[in-house]
This record gives structure tokens, sequence and C-alpha cells, in this order.
């Protein structure tokens, strides 16, 4: 390009310079594109200017978590214990990104390897979609404390649930996971009984307070 052309616009790109109001350029961004996007008011040459009037949480929600942090309730349900079982699963993007919510059936099982299954389906998905940190909240005292290591896995089969789940957990660059109140985890434990019913139907499910298979 010539500086005949584009003088003022070349003068307007170094004071923008000077005034440290030039953001980084995609790789690949030419010099008319550069131009182009100043001339159309973007306040940084970085980004459209169509993305400075989009709000702050919309553009956030679009960017993906990029190895960011997600919240986790998981429930699992078992009628009969064993009997017809579900999970349910909500993950909520910090601070205000996307939220997933998520039931399944699983057919005759136990309710705490229900509870195992649901906390894997939740860290297997924030792993498929890029988080970096893990919070996660329960009502199955068991499950956490033996995923902190408070209390040790005796029964064989949730043994190897458990060795699934803390290698998943190892993967994140932060994991948590606290025990809640029934009370405070009524949405995942909705989610787990609505996959029973949608499948088999009946009373709410019930949860076991020992360790079981």
């Amino acid at each position: 390009m010539t500086a005949g052309r584009h003088g003022p616009v070349l003068r307007r790109l170094a004071a923008a310079a000077r005034q440290g109001a030039l953001g980084p350029l995609p790789a690949g961004t030419t010099a008319d594109e550069a131009i182009a996007a100043l001339e159309a008011g973007a306040d940084a040459l970085g980004a459209p200017p169509a993305e400075a009037a989009r709000p702050a949480g919309a553009a956030r929600r679009e960017a993906g978590p990029a190895g960011g942090l997600v919240r986790i309730h998981v429930d699992g349900a078992a009628r009969g214990n064993p009997g017809p079982a579900g999970i349910g699963v909500i993950l909520d993007a910090a601070p205000d990104g996307p939220r997933l919510v998520h039931c399944g059936y699983l057919g005759e099982t136990t309710n705490n390897v229900a509870e195992y299954q649901a906390l894997l389906w939740a860290l297997a998905e924030a792993r498929r979609r890029g988080f970096g940190a893990v919070e996660v909240r329960s009502d199955s005292e068991l499950m956490v404390k033996q995923m902190r290591g408070e209390y040790r896995v005796k029964h064989p089969r949730l043994r190897g649930l458990h060795a699934r789940a803390a290698a998943l957990a190892r993967g994140f660059r932060a994991f948590s996971i606290r025990h809640v109140p029934r009370e405070e985890n009524g949405e995942a434990d909705a989610l787990a009984n609505r996959a029973i019913d949608e499948r088999r139907g009946g009373p709410a499910g019930r949860r076991a307070g020992a360790e079981g298979a």
C-alpha cells in the first residue's frame, strides 16, 4: 500500500499504538484488513466491531471453557437397592457460562454404584468439554469420603469404579469434591429419579447409607 493512499489511516494506526489502544492482530491479518477494522470503529483491532456491542457474558458463553472451572452436582438413585437405577448430573460453567443437565437410566444396580456412575459420567463430560478445574457436590457421604481418601473402598465392584473416577480426577488441573445435604442436591436427585420414572415408573428412589454392591 502507498502512504499517499492511506496516509490518514496510517497516522491513526500510529496514534492508536502510542496510546496502547492497538490490540493484538490475529495471525495472517493483512494491512488492508487492519485498516478496515480501524475504519469500522473497532476499539481493539484484534476483535471485530460487533464483539464490542455483545454482552460480556454472551461472549464468554460462545468462547467455551478454555480450561476454566465447572461446578458439578451429581446424584444416583436405585429403587430397591439393588433395583432400577438412574443418574442425574448438572454442570455449571463458572462464572456465567453454559449449563448442562443430564439424566440417564442404568438398569438394575445398587445406589452406591449409581452414585459412582453419575460421577464418572460428569467427569468424563467435563474432560470432553475442555474444563481444567472441577468442583463436585454430592449427597453421598460414602463416595465423597472415598474419593477424598478418608474411607477405604472395600467392595470389589466399587473399587473398580473408584479407580476410574480417581484417574479421571487426576486429569484436571484442580479437583475437589465435598458432601452436601440432600436438600442442596435436589435438582440432581430429581433428574436421577426422572430417569427411572421415564423408563420404569414407581416411587421415589432410596439411598443406601453403607457401602454395598
